[in-house]
């Protein structure tokens, strides 16, 4: 779906839910984080999988370590950079998209 359209029908049928004075930014809000978390986690999923196949990782499996510490100590660091650059990249994308949405009238 196109994005903004799919924020302004999304901001439009939740926007009477919360009554309150920060009610429609907070939904705007929520719109712009549902549609924008599939890309990080597109790429986050992408680099997981390309870091599961690297030989610390499997030599780690194989001698027995849980998973939680291979994820904490091996695959975390690994894909922390590409994560930050991800979230700052949809941090300014989404700006940009409550602006033009706050340019129309549901900011």
């Amino acid at each position: 779906f196109p994005f903004i359209p799919f924020a302004v029908v999304l901001n439009a049928t939740f926007s009477g839910k919360i009554e309150n004075k920060y009610g429609s930014a907070i939904i705007l809000a929520i719109v712009l984080i549902a549609l924008s978390w599939v890309v990080i986690a597109r790429i986050v999923r992408g680099k997981v999988l390309q870091e599961k196949e690297n030989e610390y990782f499997l030599a780690a499996q194989s001698i027995g370590t849980p998973v939680y510490k291979i994820l904490l100590k091996h695959l975390l660091p690994n894909i922390l950079s590409v994560i930050i650059v991800q979230a700052t990249l949809v941090f300014a994308v989404q700006i940009v998209a409550e602006a033009g949405l706050s340019f129309l009238g549901f900011g």
